[in-house]
């Protein structure tokens, strides 16, 4: 997908045109899937070691909202810069704690939303990495493992202005259906953000698609799509998820035709 080409009106039928020719194996060589049953191989975070895009970034700050183990690659492709990491739940304070012995940086035992304050969060206790603010109760055996939390809440740029860390930023969500809030709450940080890689939803598990509003919230504020990461698919066919990485427009000239 060359992203300097495509226009804001068309961009979401771009995206599920890129779903359907990657469906019958026209998809670019970075993307390796599984069956579409399950989830492709590659993480997402891989896509920084197989494009030459990343290394066009100098970010001073990089928030990693939804922590849980770590996001390793992005950590190393990016070794100098301060992670701000945000993660509510407590059980992944093991691996948070070994990122921060080899990286500056903060662990904020709290959620990210548009709104901040004090709010419930439901922790699964057998699979943690599933923990969000939605009590999934679809699966039964699932909702039988939730356990419900308050849990502190803050706005991305409202938290970056009082601990006065500064741009460029690179911002990942994985936040299991909530990462538009996450994103809403980033406000003017956006401006100063060079890349968004966003978990985006496209199935109806939690409180519905997030995928579209979440592309159509980053294009007005200045992104564009860059590249299509770990696409999971139900085993009836349908697109689950997609982690997308999103560029700043006023990058774009730089990137590598």
């Amino acid at each position: 997908m060359s992203p300097s080409h495509l226009k804001k009106e068309s961009l979401v039928d771009q995206v599920r045109t890129d779903i359907a020719n990657h469906d019958r194996g026209q998809r670019k060589p970075s993307i390796k899937a599984k069956q579409r049953s399950g989830t492709q191989q590659a993480s997402p975070e891989a896509w920084l070691f197989n494009n030459r895009w990343p290394q066009l970034a100098q970010p001073r700050t990089i928030i990693d909202v939804g922590v849980g183990r770590g996001t390793s690659n992005l950590y190393q492709a990016y070794p100098s810069a301060y992670y701000l990491l945000i993660e509510p739940v407590e059980e992944f304070s093991f691996n948070i704690k070994n990122i921060l012995r080899r990286h500056k940086g903060l662990w904020i035992r709290a959620a990210a939303s548009s709104v901040p304050g004090k709010q419930t969060f439901f922790v699964n206790n057998k699979f943690f990495q599933i923990s969000s603010f939605f009590a999934n109760t679809n699966n039964a055996a699932l909702a039988d493992e939730l356990e419900a939390r308050e849990v502190d809440v803050v706005r991305l740029d409202q938290l970056v202005e009082g601990l006065g860390l500064a741009g460029p930023y690179i911002i990942k969500t994985d936040t299991e259906g909530f990462d538009l809030e996450v994103l809403e709450g980033a406000g003017k940080l956006l401006q100063q953000t060079t890349f968004v890689i966003s978990e985006c939803r496209a199935d109806s598990d939690l409180t519905g698609p997030t995928l579209n509003n979440i592309i159509k919230f980053l294009f007005s504020n200045n992104f564009e799509i860059v590249d299509l990461l770990d696409l999971k698919w139900e085993k009836n066919g349908r697109l689950r998820w997609a982690n997308i990485v999103f560029v700043n427009q006023t990058h774009l000239s730089a990137l590598p035709r």
